[in-house]
């Protein structure tokens, strides 16, 4: 998986658990774009939900470089609490919420 943050710089999603030796453990990483890229790594032996709550939390870090941690997890919290509850990602049943 791959987007870009609004300055263009590109990232890549990778769904492998980070290396807990550099940075204790977490259930992501957000490793700061060099040369125009960046990297995520998102723990994937999650529930869904965290899965979700994860990549939200880090894609935030790319798009919102200076909001502070704890602003981060509320966004990440508050962002993938809509998505997976209320518009029932848990139950793959979007399309008929969309319509």
């Amino acid at each position: 998986m791959k987007f870009k943050d609004p300055n263009n710089n590109e990232y890549t999603i990778e769904f492998r658990r980070p290396d807990a030796r550099r940075h204790g453990w977490c259930s992501g990483f957000y490793y700061y774009p060099e040369d125009g890229k960046g990297t995520i790594q998102v723990d994937p032996d999650m529930s869904k939900q965290m899965i979700l709550n994860t990549v939200v939390h880090e894609m935030a870090h790319a798009f919102f470089d200076d909001a502070t941690e704890t602003e981060t997890t509320q966004f990440a919290n508050a962002v993938s609490k809509v998505l997976y509850n209320n518009l029932q990602f848990r139950s793959d049943d979007l399309q008929s919420i969309v319509k």
